[in-house]
């Protein structure tokens, strides 16, 4: 009886690892012939009107998968589909002149719009192939991240629903249209984007 028990123990722990790992994966894209990928957190229970999306974006030199232990906005909303797209080697605002480390296009046009067409070809296929409620998605990102977050804003306002850009600002190239719900937040010690009237030292 013990040994039914423990056999049976096993067999649920194996199928709940299995339910686990079905749960998230890495998603692939081609766009203008180069790969792209996104760490992709999928519902916990479906929802009749579909489900909500955010699209979570890491900062300079992060990258999807610290970005997804770091935000972990599946933990907090996991009715929700959570992808955090991965960025490629690009120049930094402050530092990395050179571009080697992952980040986002910061205006319009730059780096041939790769990103917003990445952005893209990740809402198209959500669209495909799973039930999302377009009422509800969000972008939310942390410094170069937050700067795409806003930039989406200027480049595809009326598909979101709100944004939460954190230590970003908007730049003289983002001309924000459409009015959105928006929750922006930053750090007083941060000396790369100031808070009002705060100045360097």
């Amino acid at each position: 009886m013990k040994l039914r028990f423990l056999f049976a123990l096993v067999f649920l722990c194996v199928n709940s690892l299995a339910r686990a790992g079905e749960s998230e994966t890495t998603m692939q894209w081609t766009v203008d012939g180069v790969e792209r990928k996104a760490r992709v957190f999928f519902p916990s229970k479906p929802s009749p009107e579909g489900a909500p999306v955010i699209f979570a974006f890491h900062g300079h030199g992060g990258n999807m998968n610290l970005a997804a232990h770091g935000m972990a906005f599946q933990d907090h909303w996991p009715e929700a589909l959570v992808v955090y797209m991965q960025g490629l080697p690009t120049r930094g605002m402050v530092g990395d002149a050179q571009g080697l480390l992952p980040g986002w296009q910061y205006n319009p046009g730059e780096l041939d719009d790769r990103d917003l067409k990445f952005f893209d070809a990740v809402l198209a296929r959500f669209h495909e192939k799973y039930s999302v409620d377009d009422r509800r998605i969000y972008a939310t990102g942390f410094s170069n991240g937050g700067y795409f977050a806003y930039l989406l804003w200027a480049e595809r306002p009326k598909v979101f629903a709100a944004f939460a850009p954190g230590a970003a600002a908007t730049l003289p190239s983002f001309h924000l249209t459409e009015p959105r719900a928006a929750f922006h937040f930053g750090g007083k010690h941060d000396m790369l984007v100031l808070f009002r009237d705060q100045q360097r030292t």
